[in-house]
């Protein structure tokens, strides 16, 4: 009798399959806010806006995340990426189809150096120049948007974006070539190679008992196309951690170590509950900065509004004071979010925008509460929308500033 796929699966293998799933369900856009806080924290430094109170937990993740990336290797592209589960996923759903492409090793080591050139592009296009696109220019934004449907679900629309086109692009991809994203496309896996070719624990091969090139059933399942029946030491930037190697040779000639393997799990654990946590943290800082914030702002904004916006709007002069150009009254806007709608309520006194009230959003509180504590400030000090949107937070601002500009008639 045929055993089943469940019956086949080594111990590592089933463990990680676990964590996929873990973090998968839990932490979908893990890979994005890893991307993006490098991002915002080199933008910062190269404007001069960085401040360390205010980044503490996007660094204490990175630094997390490098580190161990340079002892263990990609372990976070094989155990936690949930984009690489998704493309595991649709490989093996993709297994049926005919005709597979089967690429020569000299295409597929052409291919890979295309990783390289997107993440060159969006550090000098995106983070430095901030250069001005299709706001969904990332298909890992349209993952994040569908990953987790039961925090709300985008507009099908979205898929016509330059990013929803991408997404398209790499799942037709990965249905033919095993993680078609991570080998030649993702930026972060760039990163991600470069510091692991220096890692501490490597992958070893015992050529003594084994046949090489004879064999190369390690080299058949490997996620990346790692010719590893070439080596006695598993030193390419490309390898994921997956352990399918490990998992298929017949003979057991490829080892990690049973510590190695233990430390690679419990830093799955660690990184996990170190974001759980910095993300509890930060949503409460940020909220209790913008419930407070907003307040004194406002009474603030008040008071010093007429020498603030003298002869900015109206000129002051000695018989009345200058009145702003918006309607009085409570105005009431939305704006499409990362997950959904945002909906708010404008105060305008005397031609003045004094109050911004968040009726409702469906955004992830941590980067919702990140843009709110940022924008609103700025709009009511500016008394207009074009204020700038919170690195990290693009989607969530864009929603608060595109609401207030229709409570506006903007």
């Amino acid at each position: 009798m045929q055993k089943s796929v469940f019956t086949k699966l080594s111990f590592i293998q089933a463990v990680r399959i676990v964590c996929q799933i873990i973090f998968f369900i839990l932490l979908p856009d893990l890979f994005i806010t890893v991307f993006s806080t490098v991002g915002e924290v080199l933008s910062s430094l190269i404007a001069g806006t960085f401040v360390f109170s205010e980044m503490r937990s996007g660094i204490l993740l990175i630094f997390l995340i490098m580190m161990l990336t340079l002892i263990w290797g990609r372990f976070f592209c094989g155990f936690m990426c949930s984009f690489g589960a998704m493309q595991d996923l649709l490989y093996a759903a993709g297994r049926h189809i005919p005709a597979r492409p089967e690429l020569t090793r000299g295409t597929d080591r052409i291919l890979k150096i295309f990783k390289y050139i997107v993440l060159l592009a969006v550090v000098f296009g995106v983070w430095i120049f901030r250069l001005q696109g299709d706001a969904l220019w990332s298909p890992w934004t349209i993952f994040g948007m569908y990953a987790a449907p039961w925090k709300g679900l985008p507009s099908a629309s979205v898929l016509l974006s330059m990013g929803g086109v991408l997404f398209i692009i790499i799942v037709i991809g990965s249905l033919l070539v095993e993680r078609f994203f991570c080998r030649y496309l993702c930026p972060l896996g760039a990163i991600f190679s470069l510091i692991s070719r220096f890692r501490i624990f490597r992958l070893k091969r015992d050529p003594s008992s084994c046949t090489g090139a004879k064999c190369r059933v390690c080299t058949g399942v490997c996620s990346m196309s790692i010719p590893l029946y070439r080596t006695e030491e598993v030193a390419s930037g490309e390898c994921i951690d997956c352990m399918k190697c490990v998992s298929a040779c017949p003979r057991k000639n490829i080892k990690t170590g049973a510590i190695p393997a233990l430390c690679i799990i419990l830093t799955a654990a660690t990184v996990f509950g170190a974001v759980f946590i910095g993300a509890v943290h930060v949503k409460t800082d940020y909220e209790a900065e913008a419930a407070l914030g907003n307040e004194a702002l406002s009474a603030e904004t008040m008071e010093l509004m007429p020498r603030l916006l003298e002869g900015v709007l109206l000129p002051v002069n000695e018989t009345c004071e200058p009145r702003g150009i918006y309607p009085d009254g409570i105005h009431t806007g939305s704006g499409s979010g990362y997950r959904g709608t945002t909906n708010v309520s404008v105060t305008v006194e005397n031609g003045w925008i004094t109050g911004i009230n968040i009726d409702s959003y469906r955004d992830d509180n941590k980067q919702f509460s990140k843009a709110q504590n940022s924008v609103i400030p700025a709009i009511i000090s500016s008394q207009s929308v074009d204020v700038d949107s919170v690195s990290g937070a693009t989607y969530s601002s864009r929603s608060i500033i595109n609401a207030v500009r229709d409570a506006l008639g903007l």
